[in-house]
Order: structure tokens, then C-alpha cells, then sequence
């Protein structure tokens, strides 16, 4: 892709992040307008409907009263007679035009129920609700007979200062009554009884979603003052979010709750509004493309023609052109960089120059790998030639040591007039001298003979350097290594070859200590004023009675030849001539740790 069609999707693309970002605050801002707007509308709609209920319900037990003072009623009630009550009751019923009739005695005993003209058994009213009318108090509620919800008012038949019943109207809440009410207050509205929806204004999806939220959450406005204030909150559907509010129409002391839901669409008011919002969004958008292309265009061309004669510049360089000089017209930034460039082309040219005297610098490191290659073979012949020198001389030490006394003994016996006595004297003499031979190829091994020069060096150095010549004797033995060398560890005083010999013997006791393989780590770092070298393995481990004894000379838990109990005792020997401590800590079938410490240079 070219630079300039980067430079053009670079622009499109930040204006466009531009445009969206504004969009969705835009979003955002309608929505919290519409939700706010809604929740006061609510309110007022809560409020208007409130009233609408009260004049509605004045209306009902003014109608109630009119007809209580008939006296054709006020005759028939005392009788008890329910045939001719049963006639007059269905004289007025078609009157009023109401839907709910009830009539009953001084007792709150039922004279006649009739619903929609016809006789009923009804048996949900509130008990609370002819009660009050039988002590000579008015009262209004909303009923719930049958899943039907009925306006009601209930008043006390009374007869001079006495009272002989109660009359109660009803009428039915039906769905015109609804949809007015939608009307009056531009909102949906359902009628609930308890958690089920009677009838709506909202169509049959939204009629559904809704009569699932209130059957899956449980609504429940009996713990809801929703009768004496608005509380507004939202409904989530799978396709719409409402705000909403609930206006109780019965009292508490109802065997059901009966109200109606208000409610406002909030997604559909959100996408009306942001409608043509978008419809703008979009033509600005493509203005905006379009005017950022062009002015794209023209910058592109002010950053690529300069770009390209750069490149002209790296290709001549590449070609050996050191000399090529790059026409940048103008200045700025990119003729600055062409003047860099050509400083760079310069100073190249220069440092090939200097590029045999580097090879010079290859050629002396190249001689020091292969120093550091024949310090590892030293290293190697080291291991080899010190362990077998430890096995000859301790092989051969036990046999010179019998023979001598054998001739300490025949000496005594045969006293020095024996003519033999000179040659035993001559073989005692060179069995001493055998013995000193020993001692001294033993001496050798432990380089106790030759003058301890110590000079600075780096302990991470000499431990690298005998793991790499340790390297295929582990391999062969299965035993990993991992070593966790401190990067910064400074210098001690030392002899590189006596510490060789002391990691060499731990790593071969620690690969003696693991036959089936194992693992070997060896951490340095600096602390105290010391340097610090813990070696682990994960072997066979030393047992507790054998700890105090491994440093002895000739001590060893080895049944096989390797084994000759000097390795240990020569590496202690080295520690302390370099003014250092060793020592060990092991756990029987988990392993063993070597902790070495050797004091820093003194400024």
C-alpha cells in the first residue's frame, strides 16, 4: 500500500472516529433527555389520572345516593322480601346503567346481586367495603368480580334516623374507558389485576412482552405506595424499553391489586428523534469524506515527493555512491533529514574504512575462543587426570602401607647381625619412598605444591567454563543443568585453575550422587560482602550420620572404583586458601546443596 493511501485512511479514518464519537454523544443526550422527559410527563399523567379516578368515582356514589333515596327502596329493604327487592332491583339497575348491583340488609346480608343485569354470587368485594356503609360512611373502590375490574361506590339505606341496609353501584372498567384515558394522556396504558394484564392500548407484541415481564418479575405493587405517590421506573422487553408508572386504583384492603400501568416508549421515541440526526451524520459524512480527500491529496503529495527522493538517495548508497548528493527543494523537516541523510553517507563511508581494523579486533577475539577452547580441554584433562590420580594413589597407598609394616615387623625380628637385614633395610626404603611418591602425585592432584597466585576474576566465568566441558559427561549421564548466574557479580581474588578444580568435584559428586539422571543448578549471586555459590542436585542426598565426614581425606560413601573419598576434601582445601567458607545441606532421597562463599575484592 502506498504512503499516500495511508496518509488518505489515516484522515478518513480519524474523522470518522470524530463523527461517531459525536453520534454517540448525541445518543447519549437523547436518551437521558427522553428518559427525563418521560418521567415528568408520567408524573403528570399520574397526577391527571388520579383525578380523573376521583371525579369518576364521585360520580358513581352520587349516583349511588340519588338512588338509595328512593322510596320505593326504602320500603322494600326493611321487608326482606327478595322477590319484590329482586323486581325493583332490576328497575333501577336498567336506570343507572350500571354493571355491578348489590343490595343488603341492616345485617350486610345480601338481598340481590346482579351483574350486568343477571343474578351473581359475588364473593370477592372487600369485606371492609359494604362494612363501612352498614356505620353510615360512604365509600368508593375498584373491584375485581370475576377478573373484571368495576368502579364502585356504597352507601347506607337510610330510613329517618335509622338505618335498614346498604346499596352498592359498579360499573364496569372497559376498554373505551382505557383508550380515553390514552387519549387524555398521550401514554399507553394497561389495566393490571395483580400480575396479569386485562387490557392494553399497546399492540399484540408489545401487549405480550409486557404480560411476560409481569408474570417473570413477580410485580408486585402491594409493597409499592403507588396510590399515594408516582414512582417512575423501566422496562426492559427483547425489543423495546419503557418508562413506566403504576396508578393503584383500589385500596390496600383489596383481595387484588388493581391499577394502571402508564407507559412511555423509550426506544421509539429515541430513534424518532435521532432519525434525522442520522439522516445529517450521513450527508456530513460523505462532505466530509470527500473535502479530506482532496486536502488529503495535496498533503500526501508534500510528504511523498520528498520521500521518494530519499529513497532515490538509499538506492545510490546502496549502489557504493557515498558522494550522491539528495535535492530536496524547500525546507522543514524533510530537508533536515536529507542533510542527515547525507552525514550518514559520510560517515558509512568512513567506517568502512575503519573496517580492517575491526577485522584486526575479530581476528584477536577469534584468538581468544581459542584460548577459552584449550581452557576447556584444560579443564576437561583436569577432571580426568585429577580423579584418576585420586584412585591410583589411594588404590596403591593400601598395599605399600601393608608392605611396609610386614617390613617393620621382619626388621624387628631378625635384628640387624642377620644377613638379610640390608635388603629388607633397601626394600623398606623404597616402599618409604613409593609412599612419598604417592603422597606427592595426591599433592599434585590437590595443587597444594604449586604457589597460590590469586588475581582478580569473575566466578561466573570459571563456573561457565566448566559446565561447558562438564556438558557431554552429563549429557551421557542424563543429568540436566540450569544455571542462575547473577549478571552484575563483581570480582574476586582467586586462582582460576584451583577454582575450576573446586565446581569441577561438586559437579562430578553431584552427578555421581543422581545414576538415573537428575537435575544440577547452580546459583551465584552477591550478598554481605561476599559472593555467594549454591550448587544443588536433586541425587540420592548424604545421610545425617555422614554430614560432619565429608570433608575428610579418603572419606566416601562409594561402592564403586570413582569413588576414593578425596574430591571433597581437596575442594575444602581450596575454598579455605581463598579465605572462603563451604558448606552443605542435604535431605536423604531429595538431594544436596553445596553453599560457597568467597569474600570480595577489599578497595
Amino acid at each position: 500500500m502506498k504512503l499516500r493511501t495511508k496518509i488518505l485512511l489515516a484522515i478518513w479514518g480519524m474523522v470518522l472516529g470524530l463523527l461517531l464519537a459525536t453520534y454517540v454523544i448525541i445518543n447519549y443526550w437523547v436518551r437521558v433527555q427522553v428518559e427525563s422527559r418521560f418521567a415528568q410527563d408520567l408524573k403528570s399523567n399520574y397526577s391527571a389520572v388520579t383525578d380523573l379516578e376521583e371525579s369518576q368515582s364521585n360520580e358513581i356514589e352520587r349516583s349511588c345516593q340519588i338512588v338509595a333515596e328512593s322510596p320505593r327502596l326504602k320500603a322494600v329493604v326493611p321487608l326482606g322480601d327478595k322477590n319484590t327487592a329482586d323486581q325493583l332491583c332490576q328497575e333501577l339497575n336498567q336506570s343507572t346503567k350500571s354493571d355491578l348491583f348489590i343490595l343488603t340488609d341492616i345485617n350486610g346480608k345480601s338481598i340481590v346481586e346482579l351483574i350486568g343485569g343477571q343474578h351473581a354470587n359475588i364473593s370477592s368485594a372487600p369485606p371492609s367495603f359494604p362494612t363501612s356503609a352498614l356505620h353510615g360512611e360512604m365509600s368508593t373502590d375498584v373491584w375485581q368480580v370475576h377478573s373484571v375490574a368495576y368502579r364502585c361506590a356504597s352507601v347506607p339505606i337510610v330510613i329517618g334516623p335509622d338505618r335498614v341496609g346498604t346499596l352498592t353501584l359498579g360499573f364496569r372498567i372497559h376498554p373505551n374507558d382505557i383508550f380515553a384515558i390514552r387519549a387524555m394522556t398521550n401514554s399507553d396504558v394497561v389495566l393490571i389485576i395483580d400480575t396479569t394484564a386485562i387490557s392494553s392500548t399497546l399492540n399484540d407484541n408489545d401487549q405480550t412482552a409486557i404480560a411476560s415481564w409481569l408474570q417473570q418479575t413477580k410485580f408486585d405493587f402491594h409493597s409499592l405506595h403507588f396510590r399515594y405517590s408516582p414512582e417512575v421506573f423501566t422496562i426492559q422487553t427483547l425489543h423495546n424499553k419503557f418508562a413506566a408508572t403504576v396508578c393503584r386504583l383500589n385500596h390496600e384492603g383489596g383481595t387484588a391489586a388493581i391499577g394502571l400501568l402508564l407507559l412511555k416508549p423509550i426506544e421509539a421515541e429515541v430513534q424518532g428523534v435521532l432519525s434525522p440526526v442520522v439522516r445529517t451524520f450521513i450527508i456530513l459524512s460523505l462532505v466530509v469524506l470527500v473535502v479530506t480527500a482532496v486536502f488529503g491529496f495535496i498533503i500526501s503529495q508534500g510528504i511523498t515527493r520528498p520521500i521518494a527522493a530519499l529513497v532515490k538517495g538509499t538506492s545510490e548508497v546502496s549502489r557504493g555512491n557515498y558522494d550522491f548528493h539528495i535535492s530536496i527543494a524547500g525546507g522543514g523537516e524533510m530537508k533536515y533529514l536529507a542533510q542527515r541523510f547525507e552525514e550518514m553517507s559520510l560517515a558509512l563511508k568512513e567506517k568502512i574504512s575503519q573496517l580492517a581494523e575491526r577485522n584486526r579486533d575479530l581476528e584477536t577475539t577469534l584468538q581468544q575462543l581459542k584460548d577459552t577452547q584449550a581452557e576447556l580441554v584444560k579443564s576437561e584433562r583436569l577432571a580426568v587426570t585429577g580423579k584418576l590420580t585420586a584412585q591410583l594413589s589411594h588404590e596403591i597407598n593400601n598395599p605399600i602401607h601393608n608392605i611396609k609394616s610386614s617390613l617393620q615387623t621382619v626388621l624387628k625380628r631378625i635384628g640387624p647381625q642377620s644377613p638379610d637385614h640390608e635388603l629388607l633395610d633397601v626394600a623398606y626404603e623404597e616402599v618409604e619412598r613409593l609412599a612419598n611418591l604417592t603422597r606427592q602425585m595426591l599433592d599434585v592432584y590437590r595443587l597444594s605444591m604449586a604457589p597460590l597466585q590469586r588475581v582478580p576474576l569473575n566466578l561466573n566465568e570459571v563456573i561457565q567454563e566448566v559446565m561447558t566441558s562438564s556438558t557431554p559427561s552429563l549429557n551421557e549421564k542424563g543429568v540436566n543443568a540450569r544455571l542462575n548466574l547473577s549478571h552484575s557479580l563483581p570480582k574476586i581474588l582467586g586462582s582460576r585453575d584451583k577454582l575450576k578444580q573446586v565446581f569441577l568435584n561438586l559437579i562430578m559428586n553431584a552427578q555421581d550422587a543422581m545414576p538415573s539422571g537428575g537435575l544440577i543448578t547452580i546459583n551465584s549471586a552477591s550478598k554481605n560482602g561476599s559472593i555467594v555459590v549454591d550448587v544443588t542436585d536433586t541425587g540420592i542426598g548424604i545421610q545425617p550420620e555422614h554430614i560432619n565426614r565429608i570433608f575428610d581425606a579418603f572419606f566416601t560413601t562409594k561402592n564403586t572404583v570413582s569413588g576414593v573419598g578425596l574430591g571433597l576434601s581437596v575442594t575444602y582445601g581450596i575454598v579455605k586458601q581463598h579465605d572462603g567458607t563451604i558448606s552443605v545441606q542435604s535431605t536423604v532421597g531429595k538431594g544436596t546443596t553445596f553453599s560457597l562463599s568467597f569474600p570480595l575484592i577489599q578497595s
